[in-house]
């Protein structure tokens, strides 16, 4: 008879399996998409030369949507790039056309450029600009954010519900990590080895958003933290009410914060990093709601 103890060991095991399953899938999404950007569609031809292992990821997604063993989750995800369920039988043998070195890069970059321009358009106030250039609203709490915290917004948007676009950003984070320990290279078309990263795609990153480098939650909290500051702009302080009604999310996050600095105290676990605690405080963050009011009244 398993010990609680065991049981619990093979749930984490099924676990990271089932995870990795699908980050597999996850990335070789990606890998169409690019080519989809240089081809035109998905129809990867059979035994594709320049990447069998995808070639044999589409058909297999075929087969198991065929005897329906393609859950829905996925189907919707392959269904966001057009994919073609039933594939022409000629394009099984059309010859595959020579991969350019950097043509998916561009092409990925360049949707991803467009998808921040069409977000700062809906952003805009009113297309009004003052001295700083065009002002922003927080579609959350209908408060005047920066520029920079309404790209952040942005590619939040463009990156939800494991949508294409992210799903590229998110490789090319993990591309970038790779290049800085020098660990990881390819080998392009001609033979010659250089490495899937580059200074110049840093480069243009970095000038689409310097922030590109945040996952998913990071990313979230730094926009919760600018719309803690509009906030602090417009009433002067951090004290947002409990449940404020403008904005019930923000509200929600700033006790979060109260909260997990209390546990942080009691050495407790907590998502409260160092480098967080310190951007809170720097804007004057109230740890103690009540203690600073109680002391407000006494000195008044």
């Amino acid at each position: 008879m398993a010990t609680p103890t065991s049981t619990c060991e093979n749930h984490d095991n099924v676990t990271t399996t089932t995870t990795n399953v699908q980050d597999r899938f996850l990335r070789k999404v990606i890998e169409l998409y690019e080519y989809q950007q240089v081809h035109g569609d998905t129809m990867v031809p059979r035994g594709y030369p320049a990447n069998r292992p995808l070639a044999n990821f589409v058909s297999k997604q075929r087969q198991l949507y065929r005897k329906g063993l393609l859950s829905e989750e996925r189907i919707e995800i392959l269904n966001r790039l057009d994919f073609v369920w039933k594939c022409p039988q000629e394009k099984k043998d059309r010859p595959p056309p020579r991969k350019p070195t950097n043509q998916e890069w561009t092409a990925c970059y360049q949707e991803l450029a467009n998808g921040i321009d069409d977000w700062l358009e809906r952003l805009r106030s009113n297309g009004t600009a003052n001295e700083n250039g065009y002002s922003y609203i927080d579609p959350d709490s209908s408060l005047e954010i920066p520029h920079h915290a309404a790209i952040m917004i942005a590619v939040w948007r463009l990156s939800r519900n494991r949508s294409i676009v992210g799903l590229w950003l998110a490789k090319q984070r993990t591309d970038h990590q790779a290049w800085m320990t020098a660990s990881t290279t390819t080998t392009s078309d001609d033979g010659s080895s250089h490495a899937l990263f580059s200074q110049g795609k840093l480069d243009q990153l970095n000038q689409l958003d310097p922030h590109w480098q945040l996952g998913s939650r990071d990313r979230q909290w730094m926009i919760r933290f600018h719309t803690l500051q509009a906030y602090q702009q417009t009433f002067g302080d951090t004290l947002v009410p409990i449940g404020w009604a403008q904005s019930p999310p923000l509200a929600h996050w700033v006790s979060n914060q109260r909260k997990n600095y209390n546990l942080k105290q009691q050495r407790l676990a907590n998502t409260l990093t160092d480098q967080r605690q310190a951007l809170l405080e720097s804007i004057g963050f109230v740890w103690d709601r009540w203690e600073f009011e109680t002391l407000s009244e006494e000195l008044l």
